[in-house]
């Protein structure tokens, strides 16, 4: 029986203090029951929350604002440290962000831990989706940056964070995944 808690670094996409169920279920509740705990990175969102049961929350920066998408990793960055400095993670876990998933995999090697990378759309049919839904609004200097993301996207997302088997999602993201991974489709 282990006798020592674990410690996940999860750099979240939502909004800080977490409102999703599953967040506040799985990490907030659950996985502490079971001696794991989560120190949440991300940004302050504008709805308040209840306190974090699960661990510690660092929220740096805010998802409002002309430049928060780019700020993000910067600001993810200084959540990470704040949530090393508290407690040394056993694991880092990034969720649907491709930028910080460089910085939480640098991060796992150097500190020796296992990282995770929690993909729960698939990102080149969420940039092929925006950039379609944009069409309608003439090809601008929006569509362009939105109409070459998916081409572009599979080679941002590092080496170590391709998963070694495909989760079930579109077929095609599917099939891309695996040859990143190495796997046939």
């Amino acid at each position: 029986m282990r006798t020592r808690s674990l410690s996940i670094a999860y750099i979240v996409r939502d909004p800080l203090p977490p409102l999703r169920a599953d967040v506040l279920t799985l990490f907030g509740a659950e996985m502490p029951r079971h001696g794991v705990h989560t120190e949440l990175v991300g940004q302050r969102g504008a709805a308040p929350g209840a306190p974090w049961q699960g661990g510690g929350m660092h929220a740096v920066g805010s998802l409002a604002g002309r430049f928060a998408s780019i700020l993000a990793p910067l600001w993810d960055a200084l959540g990470l440290l704040r949530a090393a400095r508290r407690v040394r993670p056993d694991c880092i876990q990034v969720r649907d962000k491709v930028a910080s998933a460089w910085l939480g995999l640098v991060a796992a090697r150097l500190l020796r831990v296992p990282f995770v990378y929690w993909m729960s759309f698939p990102i080149v049919e969420g940039f092929e989706a925006r950039r379609d839904a944009l069409r309608g609004r003439g090809r601008g200097p929006a569509w362009l940056g939105h109409a070459v993301r998916p081409g572009l996207a599979p080679a941002a997302v590092p080496d170590g964070v391709a998963p070694r088997q495909p989760p079930v999602r579109a077929e095609r993201g599917d099939a891309r995944l695996a040859r990143r991974a190495g796997h046939r489709a």
